[in-house]
């Protein structure tokens, strides 16, 4: 196994808290093709987004296909996770973020910087911040 998707087993057993052996075929089945992977796969896959699922309730982070299409959003509102990053890296505060979306509660922002940390590093999401 190669050592980046060693790391990254690590991560899912860390974070999310899958088994070490689940967490080792996890990091597997992601470098395959979609087309490669077998029913067995797609369950590994299914017990990674369920877990990953508890740790962004927890963290006050929510992803619904219902609701943009399933991109991560502050619990409560339909504010994406990646509106607050791109805020954040155009140097605006926390208040003046706060103000311009009056739907976030008070702990977005570090929740946002909390979920995106919790994220593998080659998660798009994690290379905004």
């Amino acid at each position: 196994m190669q050592e980046s998707t060693v790391r990254e087993a690590e991560h899912y057993h860390r974070w999310f808290g899958i088994d070490t052996e689940t967490a080792h075929k996890v990091a597997q089945v992601q470098l395959l093709d979609a087309w490669e992977r077998t029913d067995a796969d797609w369950q590994v896959l299914e017990t990674y987004r369920t877990a990953m699922s508890r740790v962004m309730s927890r963290l006050g982070v929510v992803s619904d296909p219902e609701i943009l299409g399933g991109e991560p959003v502050i619990a409560g509102t339909r504010v994406p996770v990646e509106l607050i990053l791109s805020e954040l890296a155009a140097d605006r505060t926390p208040a003046e973020i706060l103000h311009s979306y009056p739907s976030l509660p008070l702990g977005a922002i570090d929740t946002v910087i909390t979920y995106v940390q919790s994220l593998p590093a080659e998660h798009p999401l994690a290379q905004l911040l």
